[in-house]
């Protein structure tokens, strides 16, 4: 990656209870515009968009470079931060073989590089209510 901090923005597909309201949010490829409901708006802009009709390959596409760096030997973070039911759980675990999500990706990336032994650690935490959980082995969160 050739800078040390990307911002990526992901809009999930309306759900269909929300089609009535309409979309309040159009996407380009490196800016959002949010309308307000009583007129008047906000842009705002980011490395990367990654608009409604886009799927975890496009997702993988775009933080690919993260997990890469690691076999180069930096260190990488990924956080996905959002409201509840906004998609990151789908985002990072995914919805199934077909839809694997960014740890199933990067962990089938680390596994397959050739080369000298390494040795990586991953942390997969999520912070609700100012509790933070172990989501990767809850059994040895309970334990501790």
């Amino acid at each position: 990656m050739s800078s040390s901090c990307h911002v990526i923005l992901r809009v999930r597909p309306l759900a269909p209870a929300e089609e009535a309201g309409g979309r309040c949010v159009a996407c380009a490829p490196r800016s959002v515009a949010v309308q307000a409901s009583e007129g008047g708006g906000r842009d705002f802009a980011f490395d990367t968009v990654l608009g409604e009709a886009s799927g975890q390959e496009d997702v993988w596409a775009a933080v690919s470079g993260v997990a890469s760096s690691v076999l180069d030997g930096y260190t990488a973070a990924l956080l996905v931060y959002g409201q509840s039911g906004t998609g990151k759980t789908f985002t990072m675990v995914g919805g199934g073989e077909s839809e694997g999500g960014l740890v199933q990706r990067a962990a089938e990336l680390l596994c397959a590089a050739e080369g000298e032994a390494r040795t990586v650690t991953l942390s997969i935490v999520e912070v609700y209510q100012e509790r933070v959980k172990c989501v990767a082995w809850p059994a040895a969160e309970a334990q501790s």
